[in-house]
């Protein structure tokens, strides 16, 4: 969405791969596993990850960065819970807007959705 394109455009599984490695760097064995346990166990080149402003080819915030980093994570375990996301500062303005006018439709989730959430980071996602 960042780009107005995906990401990693692979032609197939394998290929689809690379353009991940290629932008995140080369994947531990673990992580590969983590990512599909029916993977065959092989080496890869060691690949050193991008920045994410190389990776996006255009200039974001550095709060982008701590974004990607914790959406885009091989071992889906890893990955920050997209309510957790919602939390980070790049979205404070959307949060809390300087104008005042906050958007409640943004921030209209279901009991079932913010029990996976602290009661901390229920207050700080909650509009009041």
């Amino acid at each position: 969405m960042i780009i107005g394109k995906p990401l990693f455009m692979g032609r197939k599984g394998a290929d689809q791969l690379v353009q991940i490695i290629r932008v995140l760097g080369t994947p531990a064995p673990h992580q590969l596993k983590a990512m599909n346990p029916d993977y065959p166990a092989c080496e890869f080149q060691v690949v050193q990850r991008l920045s994410w402003q190389k990776a996006l080819r255009k200039r974001t915030p550095p709060q982008m960065d701590e974004l990607m980093d914790d959406l885009l994570r091989y071992d889906p375990k890893d990955r920050v819970h997209p309510l957790r996301a919602c939390l980070y500062s790049l979205f404070s303005e959307l949060r809390c807007p300087a104008s005042g006018n906050a958007r409640e439709d943004l921030v209209d989730f279901s009991e079932e959705e913010l029990r996976s959430l602290m009661q901390n980071e229920r207050q700080q996602l909650l509009i009041r």
